[in-house]
């Protein structure tokens, strides 16, 4: 609303920071620091905070267990919160229409990555799986609706990286999924807007 920017740039020791500035990049200020990624930020719909991607609670990061949460920031950078289980990799974080729910993907710590999709209170409760793939299938990156009744997201068969993979529904609460492209289109993210 206020036409600021979130974005992420590496810092001198190649880690990914979250800075904002405004729309032409004046006042820009580095919201996260540390020797850890912190990036991928998303508005809350109130402006008032960030969802975002952090490697920052991996014990051993240069182990091959990853670790990755999904965090929310006042846009000032303070009031840094955790909501995902440091279990694996959990990301791709989207804000509901009226902020209330945040959705995102998440392995689980599932050994051979297979990810779902999950949606979780801004303030870390109230935790549901939406989606339950069978392997070798992985659901990634959520999205709602514009009036926050449903979410489209990938589905991946396979854990690499442009695998087949197609655009799906579902309602919010993650019944009536339905498949909207065929695998073979190799879908990738989408997004949601009133026109």
């Amino acid at each position: 609303r206020n036409g600021r920017i979130a974005y992420m740039v590496k810092d001198s020791q190649g880690h990914w920071q979250i800075w904002v500035a405004n729309g032409d990049l004046s006042s820009a200020k580095k919201l996260s620091h540390g020797r850890y990624d912190s990036g991928w930020a998303v508005w809350a719909p109130s402006g008032k905070q960030f969802a975002f991607d952090s490697n920052r609670t991996d014990p051993t990061p240069n182990d091959s267990h990853q670790v990755n949460d999904v965090f929310v920031m006042n846009t000032d950078g303070t009031g840094v919160k955790k909501l995902t289980d440091s279990k694996g990799i959990s990301g791709d974080a989207a804000w509901s229409p009226k902020g209330s729910l945040i959705a995102f993907d998440a392995d689980r710590g599932n050994p051979k990555g297979f990810s779902a999709i999950y949606v979780i209170r801004p303030n870390g409760r109230g935790l549901r799986t939406l989606t339950h793939p069978r392997p070798p299938m992985s659901d990634y990156k959520p999205r709602f609706s514009p009036d926050g009744t449903h979410v489209v997201f990938i589905r991946e068969r396979g854990t690499a990286d442009f695998g087949p993979a197609a655009l799906f529904t579902m309602h919010v609460d993650g019944s009536h999924l339905h498949r909207l492209t065929p695998f073979s289109l190799h879908a990738d993210d989408s997004d949601c807007r009133r026109t």
